[in-house]
């Protein structure tokens, strides 16, 4: 739908501007809090632990170089401390507490 003057004029949202705008923001806002929790998954979905064998033990293994899990993990962490000290959070609770 196209929304012209006229329609607007129609629906009364000039007289509502303030409220329009206040809405806008909000929704931006728990839209990038969306986009830093989808960025955290993504990053966590494409980690690869390496494993070594276990000295000559049959299917033992240890990790390998945990260098990008480190790395991934104090990125999660300064991103996860972003999204909580949002006044946004409350939107989504649950999705943040769940990641």
């Amino acid at each position: 739908m196209v929304w012209d003057s006229n329609s607007l004029n129609c629906l009364q949202v000039v007289s509502q501007q303030e409220a329009v705008v206040t809405l806008s923001v909000e929704a931006s806002q728990e839209a990038a809090l969306e986009d830093l929790l989808d960025h955290i998954s993504s990053k966590w979905n494409s980690i690869d632990f390496s494993l070594i064998p276990f000295k000559d033990v049959k299917d033992a293994y240890i990790l390998g170089s945990v260098e990008d899990v480190t790395a991934a993990l104090e990125d999660s962490m300064v991103t996860m401390s972003t999204i909580l000290a949002s006044r946004r959070v409350l939107a989504k609770h649950n999705r943040v507490i769940q990641s």
